[in-house]
């Protein structure tokens, strides 16, 4: 894919305040930083994009947020 990437939900909405997506970090990198407590558990996303010969390239991506949380300690340190 050459430009005009976009990282959109599976009903069509920007994934965008989800995180974002670098092209050139290892090859396409996803990064997901959030902090609303709505977007933890699991999306659809789709990275659609045009290739060289202009033709529709999608890819379909389960992204799963957790919620970061410091651990349960069973005895205190």
């Amino acid at each position: 894919m050459d430009s005009g990437k976009d990282w959109i939900f599976q009903n069509g909405t920007s994934a965008a305040l989800l995180g974002n997506y670098s092209e050139y970090d290892n090859g396409g990198t996803f990064y997901i930083e959030t902090s609303n407590e709505d977007d933890v558990g699991k999306h659809r996303t789709i990275l659609r994009g045009c290739s060289r010969l202009n033709n529709l390239v999608e890819t379909y991506l389960y992204v799963e947020v957790y919620n970061n949380k410091y651990p349960d300690f069973i005895n205190d340190i």
